[in-house]
């Protein structure tokens, strides 16, 4: 082997110059241009300014060669493990308010916000009262009439039909007789009257003994008939003839009254007479014949 000569600081420098002007020469394609290494020296590995596209990603540049500056490497995973998730960014949503407005497409009309009514201050209203008629009230009585109180109704002791039965009261006696009883039958005159059905006819005699006039137009004749006192229906028909008029101090009046009784319910008749409301009624009770 031949010795080694040392060169001087100058002839490095120089022969560094020549290689690094040789190796950045480039033809007016704009393509680098590599001229032959001078003698001793290694040529100059080129690295590629882009990573190459394998199957499992972007293959990594060779072991011991850095990358040119401004180019990035991308390594694949290892086998077996799971690339990291990527977090999406966050959503930005619009602030509350109104929507976009105009006539363009996609406005809306703006809205105003809904009224509220001021807090009610006082007391609550009244509830109206439920609705239907108010309660009757009755009427006042008219001008000019007096009430008259109720007076208990007594009826005297019963007596026989041919007997005189007498009626008494602070303004004196009026004397009341069954004059006369016959069997009759009904001629209908009003509404709802009967005619042909068996009745009897009764006349009673009224004498007024009394110091002033007495009012025969107040005289209330009732009947009934039979063990149980059922009460007979009066007919104004023929030969019926109520008391009527007034009758002086002394003198005596006569009327004749129709009630219909079954002829099998005659054994036992009651007739009450009344010549004025408050005063003792008579009563006359005995077999009627006919």
């Amino acid at each position: 082997m031949p010795p080694l000569r040392r060169l001087s600081a100058a002839a490095l420098a120089a022969g560094a110059f020549t290689v690094a002007t040789a190796a950045c020469t480039a033809d007016t394609s704009g393509a680098p241009v590599t001229s032959a290494p001078a003698s001793g020296a290694s040529a100059p590995v080129r690295v590629p300014s882009t990573p190459v596209p394998t199957a499992a990603g972007t293959a990594p540049p060779a072991s011991g060669v850095a990358p040119e500056p401004g180019t990035s490497v991308t390594t694949a995973p290892p086998p077996g493990t799971v690339p990291p998730l990527r977090t999406p960014p966050p959503l930005r949503t619009r602030p509350p308010g109104p929507g976009p407005t105009g006539t363009g497409p996609g406005a809306t009309a703006p809205t105003a916000p809904a009224p509220t009514a001021p807090p009610a201050s006082g007391p609550p209203p009244a509830v109206p009262p439920a609705s239907g008629p108010p309660p009757a009230v009755p009427p006042p009585p008219p001008a000019g009439l007096t009430p008259v109180p109720s007076v208990a109704v007594t009826t005297a002791a019963p007596v026989a039909p041919g007997a005189t039965a007498t009626a008494s009261s602070a303004a004196g006696r009026v004397l009341v007789s069954i004059a006369g009883v016959r069997s009759v039958t009904t001629a209908g005159r009003g509404p709802g009257e009967v005619t042909g059905a068996p009745a009897i006819a009764i006349t009673l005699a009224v004498r007024n003994d009394t110091a002033r006039p007495l009012d025969l137009g107040q005289v209330s004749v009732t009947a009934a008939y039979g063990a149980a006192a059922t009460p007979a229906s009066g007919s104004d028909g023929v030969p019926a003839k109520p008391l009527a008029g007034t009758v002086r101090p002394g003198a005596t009046g006569t009327g004749t009254y129709v009630f219909r009784v079954p002829t099998t319910e005659r054994r036992r008749v009651d007739v009450a007479v009344s010549y004025l409301a408050g005063e003792p009624t008579v009563l006359f009770r005995g077999r009627v014949s006919g």
